[in-house]
């Protein structure tokens, strides 16, 4: 209990340095997901596709901090990245400023018409959400985001953590290999990336591997209480997030074949649960996912957790493939975190059974786990949020580490959440913390 409790300390360690790294606005899509949480929080209701606006408070802030190139090329008005750094100090400074002293009755505010496309997600993770910003309101809008990101990321890599490690006794992996599927799941950058910033990834990252362990519980006791459990953790899932749709066949499946007499009440409560929310969609857009009218005539062991893996991939890259109009040809990376603890864990038992070879790939792969979880914050996103992105050579960095920091802390103020000395020692406390849980866990793996 002393090493898994020290790898999710780990993991937290990790959400609270995304978290504060992050610029606002910077993690996918979040102005818009947050819209959604603010609607419920302010006007309790549910925002309907083509008709929700973000609040005047979201749309004036937008114009305040920078952004992706890839934002402001759709929207020119904003500022991007490189024309923030371009900006004398004084103006960066009067931007974030003005970002801080945001009056918080624009919360309210709709006037400004700027739609909000995440209007058509399930509801649950901001349903959740909800309350803790009516909470925070008086709070400046960075620093309410801020909260709210540490509120999603922690949860989210606390019950990430436990369920893969649950999993990997599911699959009676050795103590050390269990320890291993763990560490490498908190230490892949995108899991953080898709859950250290206000959305519904950091509910339904999670809930994909409960799913599996109820399934297979399930599959172990064939009764109607694990049937009802395995339907409400589908229904979770479901209401987190839409995707979870690919998933229900194969459980109406699994309980169809494994005790059909728990069908009836597998199908009443997910039906409950979730059907009025998806009934909903379909009375509002026309479709159960809640897709935009554009887009809404699209209808909606080891070797088995393998083939799954691999079905849900060719879903979700045939379903981005079409709503992309063909300009998407794989998933979106912030869909695979879900499956990386079934992943991992399958993994990971192949090793456990190859002797010394298989020891020496686990040892490889922590050496470039570790490498990457390192090199992501100090020779990536540091660098890149002060400005210094294209200085990305060895040198260069020891230089802008050792000679600059002056200039790199002052650049970082503008975009950070928190101050940026107290970024860095995060992230050498993260590099320092994988080095030494990956040579523990190396060594438990014996």
């Amino acid at each position: 209990m002393e090493m898994i409790a020290a790898l999710l300390l780990y993991g937290v360690l990790h959400a609270v340095l995304y978290s504060s790294l992050l610029p606002l606005w910077e993690g996918f899509d979040e102005a818009f997901h947050y819209g959604y949480v603010q609607e419920l929080a302010v006007h309790s209701r549910f925002p309907v596709n083509n008709r929700a606006t973000v609040s005047d408070e979201i749309w004036l802030s937008l114009h305040l901090v920078p952004v992706s190139h890839v934002v402001a090329q759709d929207r020119p008005s904003l500022t991007s990245f490189s024309q923030h750094f371009e900006a004398p100090p004084e103006e960066r400074a009067r931007r974030r400023s003005a970002l801080e002293a945001l009056p918080r009755a624009l919360r309210a505010s709709n006037t400004r018409g700027a739609a909000n496309y995440e209007a058509q997600q399930a509801p649950l993770a901001y349903l959740l959400l909800a309350p803790f910003d009516r909470l925070w309101a008086e709070a400046s809008l960075p620093s309410r985001i801020w909260r709210l990101r540490l509120l999603c990321s922690i949860v989210s890599v606390v019950t990430l953590g436990l369920a893969t490690w649950t999993l990997g006794g599911k699959l009676d992996l050795p103590s050390g290999y269990r320890q291993a599927a763990v560490l490498l799941v908190l230490s892949t950058q995108m899991v953080y990336a898709a859950a250290a910033h206000v959305a519904n990834d950091w509910l339904s990252i999670p809930l994909a591997p409960l799913l599996f362990l109820a399934a297979l519980r399930f599959d172990e006791r064939r009764d109607t209480r694990s049937a009802s459990l395995l339907a409400i953790t589908l229904s979770a899932g479901l209401l987190a997030k839409a995707y979870f749709l690919a998933f229900a066949p194969f459980t109406f499946g699994l309980v169809a074949w494994r005790n059909r007499r728990s069908l009836a009440v597998f199908a009443a409560i997910a039906g409950l649960c979730a059907g009025p929310w998806y009934l909903r969609n379909w009375m509002l857009y026309g479709n159960i996912r809640g897709l935009q009218p554009s887009v809404a005539s699209i209808d909606g062991g080891t070797l088995a957790g393998s083939a799954i893996y691999g079905a849900v991939l060719v879903y979700a890259i045939a379903t981005f493939y079409v709503l992309s109009r063909h300009a998407a040809t794989g998933a979106t990376p912030w869909y695979s975190p879900a499956l990386f603890p079934g992943l991992f864990c399958l993994a990971l038992s192949g090793l456990a059974r190859s002797g010394k070879v298989g020891r020496a790939i686990l040892g490889l792969m922590l050496c470039l786990w570790t490498y990457i979880a390192g090199a992501t914050y100090f020779a990536k996103l540091i660098p890149m949020y002060a400005g210094f992105g294209a200085q990305a050579r060895p040198a260069a960095l020891l230089d802008l580490y050792l000679h600059r920091r002056g200039p790199l802390f002052a650049s970082l103020a503008f975009t950070t959440m928190i101050p940026p000395p107290a970024v860095v020692a995060l992230a050498v406390l993260a590099a320092a913390a994988a080095v030494a849980l990956s040579v523990r866990v190396f060594h438990a793996s014996r």
